[in-house]
């Protein structure tokens, strides 16, 4: 086999695995269509996190998810790794937007316990135990 062929499916072989993964996404999306702003707010308050710390989240992520579709919904439950594939940015960014938005501040020595399956509830929950500005 040429090392053309090789190529020609290799790269065949990518796009066809990053449109499985971005219609994966696409339509669990779809099945929590209708979820509002107001819902996760109210869901992430009854774990006790402010509702300023809900909507900021809400904000940054829906900003985030909006780069694979207009109005993706959004659940307290839906974990990061659902973005990671579609976006221009990492999660960092959205931390900082959602700190600087609630007036918290990351403290330096404080490292982001990050696992594969966190969610936008573990994410919240995070941003609600920094400091606040002084």
């Amino acid at each position: 086999m040429s090392p053309g062929y090789i190529v020609f499916f290799a790269v065949a072989a990518m796009v066809l695995s990053a449109s499985a993964v971005q219609l994966r996404v696409l339509i669990a999306a779809k099945k929590r269509s209708g979820a509002t702003e107001g819902e996760f707010v109210a869901a992430l308050a009854a774990r006790g996190i402010p509702e300023d710390v809900g909507r900021a989240v809400f904000e940054g992520f829906h900003k985030w998810g909006s780069c694979i579709a207009d109005d993706f919904p959004l659940t307290p439950s839906l974990t990061l790794r659902e973005f990671a594939p579609f976006v221009e940015y990492d999660e960092t960014e959205v931390i900082a937007e959602i700190l600087s938005k609630t007036g918290r501040y990351w403290p330096r020595e404080r490292l982001l316990p990050w696992l594969p399956g966190w969610t936008l509830h573990d994410l919240a929950r995070f941003v609600a135990n920094c400091p606040r500005n002084a």
